[in-house]
């Protein structure tokens, strides 16, 4: 059996370095995009009809922001998230904003955002 090395594409240091955590996050967002739009979709048809308070692609972009941003816990990515409001939208998730409808003056629903 023959072994041979591979050298890498360019130094983790390199990546860490040079990148903040978002740039990084979105790198590897629209890298795996391709490969899990599959499992995706099949999470989605699974869930149809169901519970929808949180969208399958979001929880999807949050578990992988977890390994991004070297989070282990999830009580800890949850306080990072809403802390932290640009990987909110980079996650597109509204942690802690809830929508509610109501009637207005003039009788038409409108929207009503409490935080």
């Amino acid at each position: 059996m023959s072994y041979f090395y591979q050298q890498s594409l360019f130094p983790y240091d390199e990546l860490v370095n040079e990148y903040d955590d978002n740039v990084r996050l979105v790198m590897v967002l629209s890298t795996l995009q391709p490969y899990l739009e599959p499992l995706v979709r099949k999470l989605e048809l699974e869930r149809m009809g169901r519970r929808d308070k949180y969208p399958v692609r979001m929880l999807m972009n949050t578990f992988i922001a977890s390994y991004v941003y070297q989070i282990p816990v999830k009580n800890e990515l949850i306080r990072e998230l809403r802390r932290n409001g640009s990987l909110r939208r980079v996650v597109d998730a509204a942690w802690g904003i809830r929508e509610k409808r109501r009637r207005g003056k003039d009788g038409k629903l409108e929207k009503v955002v409490k935080k």
